[in-house]
């Protein structure tokens, strides 16, 4: 017989301990079901990217909407996207976030598959993000890091890193 690996090792421990638990974690699991996420509308920022890698950007602001999953009152599930104002392709995120104390620290993944830019290169990017958002006027702050590929000359760049704003706005 061969050698596990570690990893498939422990799912057959969880699996195990899951199946013989009993009565009392099936009731925990059957209130996790029972109990479905609640829509709590959408929430829109204005972002406004303004320190790089190498230094201060001028970026345009660009505007974001999430809409708002509640799993409990701490706990948030975020979906959505910035909209480029110069036509290019949604940049598309999901996440979740939780409330801590005043701020709601979100933690995020993102992509964007580019539109052919000015020198005829397709790229596609992939992004994690951190905001953290005050409570009482839901404006923040965002950092990130990513890296884009570039599909014409399969090419990576791995000097994507900035922070920004988050500023609150109606949504449209």
């Amino acid at each position: 017989m061969g050698r596990q690996s570690g990893f498939s090792m422990a799912a057959i421990l969880v699996l195990g301990i899951l199946l013989t638990a009993g009565s009392s974690a099936g009731s925990v699991w059957q209130n996790v079901v029972d109990s479905p996420p609640v829509f709590g509308g959408d929430l829109c920022w204005t972002i406004k990217i303004n320190q790089g890698e190498n230094g201060p950007e001028v970026n345009p602001p660009m505007p974001v909407k999430f809409h708002i999953v509640s799993l409990d009152p701490t706990t948030f599930v975020m979906t959505g996207a910035v909209i480029p104002p110069d036509g290019d392709t949604p940049f598309i995120m999901t996440g979740t976030a939780t409330l801590r104390g005043t701020s709601i620290i979100a933690n995020l993944i993102g992509t964007q598959d580019h539109k052919i830019n000015d020198n005829g290169n397709l790229w596609r990017d992939a992004t994690i993000l951190r905001t953290a958002i005050n409570t009482t006027t839901l404006n923040g702050t965002v950092f990130l890091i990513g890296q884009s590929f570039n599909r014409t000359n399969h090419t990576f760049d791995n000097e994507d890193y900035a922070a920004g704003t988050l500023t609150y706005r109606n949504c449209p």
